[in-house]
Formats: C-alpha cells, structure tokens, sequence
C-alpha cells in the first residue's frame, strides 16, 4: 500500500538532461504552442516512457508547431536498477491563474497546486483551440518541481530569515529580498504546473534565473531537471551525501 507523499524522499536531478519544450503542436491547436496538460505532454512521454525512461536515443520537443530535436539520453537516462527504486506516486497538477500567482506567498502556492482548479479558463481564440481534458491529479515516475519547491528551498539570509521570505509573495523576491532567491537550493526551469490564462491554454509555469517563478508558452524550449520520489524501503548504504562522495541507495 502506498504511503502519503510526504513520507517519501523527494530527488531532484541538479543537472539539466538539456532543454526541452514541455509541449508543442501543430498549428491548428493553440497556433501551435502547445497544450498545458501535463498528462498528455510531449515531455511527460520523454521522461516516463520514452528515450530518458529508456536511456535512448529518440526524439524531444523543442520548440512551437510540433518542432521536435534529436536528443540522446543513452548515458544520463534512467538504469534498470534506478527504476526499480522509483516509486509511483500520484503528483499533482492543478492549474494556477498567472494574476493570482503575482500576489502569493509560498504556502499559498502550495495550496494551489493541490487544488481542483484546472490549466484552461479560455473559452475561445486561436491559442485555446484544444479539446484535451484536464486534471488535476497525474499517476507516474518521473515529474518536475512544483513552483512552491523552489520557495521552500530558501534558507533565506542576514537581511531576511526563511520564515520572512515564505511569509512574502514571490515577486517581491526579485524587487526586496534577492537572498530569498539566491539562496533557495532549488535551480530548475520548467515545473508541472500549468498556468490558466483567459487568453489560452498553453502557458506553464517555470523558474527563472532574472526572476522567481514566471509563466511561458509550453513550445519554448527550457531547462529540463526530473524529479522522483524514492520507494519508502530505498535505503543509504553508503556515501556521505557530497558531490564528491554522493549517496549509494539499495532496494532492500
């Protein structure tokens, strides 16, 4: 039986398997940027069953109207033995509207990303053209960072604690407290979470380096760093947990 996902241990993948679009399509669905559907993402199917769960050779979306590029995962992809650590897990994929997202703190964030609110509130427009049914809830391996990760991995710093930056919304992040963004461990691009707009249904949001947390079409091709949650019988049997000397993991 599964236990809560907070009981597992969470990796994120620090160096990027390259950059990648998180979607794309073909002219006629949302002018070909893409579809904000996790489920149904060209990178879900790269991560979860394709050439990096299969440490291959294949192709990777990369940019809009269904732009795709060769990528090559047959030395980073996923092992046999790397998989059978990997637990599934049901993640969530909540959409979140961009105007709300500016005016947020971390907590809230993280609320809302286990909400029932979806990634399409368009209605109409050539960016809002696909007939994809959204979700909330996704069942797999291999996912993203959800924007609040990037928040609470801040240590914070002397000009502001962690307690102090959780408590502010993220864009002040980047105008008042620079140490909350410089100092959170956190550095990925794309996350799992769509970002609703009335305008259409192909935005995403992702961490940037200038800013904290941004929106983007899902065709933009960015930086692609997986995360997994670990088995709960996945032990340490070695290592000290530096780059130098990283942790061993059994499956015990």
């Amino acid at each position: 039986m599964n236990t809560p996902e907070g009981q597992r241990l969470k990796l994120i993948r620090e160096e990027t398997i390259g950059a990648y679009a998180w979607d794309t399509s073909y002219s006629d669905i949302n002018n070909g940027y893409g579809i904000n559907e996790w489920s149904t993402s060209k990178i879900e199917n790269v991560l979860n069953s394709g050439p990096y769960f299969n440490r291959t050779i294949g192709s990777c979306p990369h940019g809009p109207n269904n732009e795709m590029t060769g990528c090559d995962f047959s030395e980073n992809g996923l092992t046999n033995e790397s998989k059978e650590m990997i637990d599934t897990i049901t993640w969530n994929t909540a959409g979140l509207p961009d105007t709300e997202s500016k005016t947020i703190n971390v907590q809230d964030f993280y609320e809302k990303e286990r909400s029932n609110n979806t990634g399409k509130t368009c209605t109409s427009g050539n960016k809002c053209t696909d007939n994809t049914k959204r979700t909330t809830t996704w069942k797999g391996q291999v996912g993203l960072i959800y924007p609040s990760d990037f928040g609470y991995a801040t240590s914070g710093g002397t000009k502001a604690s962690r307690d102090i930056c959780l408590a502010k919304n993220f864009p002040s992040w980047t105008e008042e407290m620079q140490e909350c963004k410089n100092n959170s461990w956190v550095n990925t691009h794309w996350t799992i979470t769509p970002a609703s707009q009335i305008e259409g249904s192909m935005y995403t949001y992702y961490y940037s380096n200038n800013s904290t947390i941004v929106v983007t079409y899902t065709s933009m091709p960015l930086f692609v760093n997986p995360v997994i949650y670990l088995k709960i019988n996945v032990k340490v049997s070695g290592g000290l947990g530096t780059r130098e000397n990283p942790y061993h993991l059994t499956n015990t």
